[in-house]
């Protein structure tokens, strides 16, 4: 909330660790997510509920007033190594987004079998989709693997 302000709050999907230990705290959601989870990250859908496809998801995000937020906005687009190695993947998915409006977005490959098996074994897999940093993943605190390992990752790049 604002200084001396208990009324009013300042409105952010900006992503970082805070959803995670807001969501600890916070009763269950109308949306099917249960009490103690991690609220969604920035303008992300919480995992598993962005069931239309990559496109659907990017246009559902535009569709936020960003002048409200003064918080800051961002969105996570995490893409399997596949879909990006199609030509001209990355190119058109940038396009799609700034043509939809969105004022903030983080587009990172993810490969969720190989941070598994980085996490069990400690290996030094390098995540670079956590708040926008880059980061060990075996470094990362065990909440904050969770929720990336549990983000929706798209192998295809659906139909706009």
């Amino acid at each position: 909330s604002l200084p001396g302000r208990a009324d009013r709050f300042w409105p952010a999907l900006s992503d970082g660790e805070p959803h995670i230990s807001l969501g600890e705290r916070m009763a269950a959601t109308w949306d099917g997510r249960r009490r103690g989870e991690p609220l969604s990250g920035g303008a992300d859908p919480h995992p598993g509920r962005d069931v239309g496809g990559l496109f659907a998801m990017i246009r559902s995000a535009a569709k936020l007033n960003a002048r409200q937020l003064t918080g800051g906005f961002s969105l996570n687009v995490a893409l399997t190594g596949a879909a990006l190695a199609h030509e001209g993947a990355a190119e058109r998915l940038i396009r799609h987004c700034l043509g939809a409006g969105l004022p903030g977005f983080r587009l990172c490959g993810q490969d969720t079998e190989a941070l598994l098996d980085a996490r069990d074994s400690r290996e030094r897999v390098l995540t670079g989709c956590s708040g926008g940093l880059c980061d060990w993943f075996c470094e990362l605190d065990t909440a904050l693997q969770d929720e990336v390992i549990r983000r929706t990752v798209h192998d295809v790049m659906d139909a706009q």
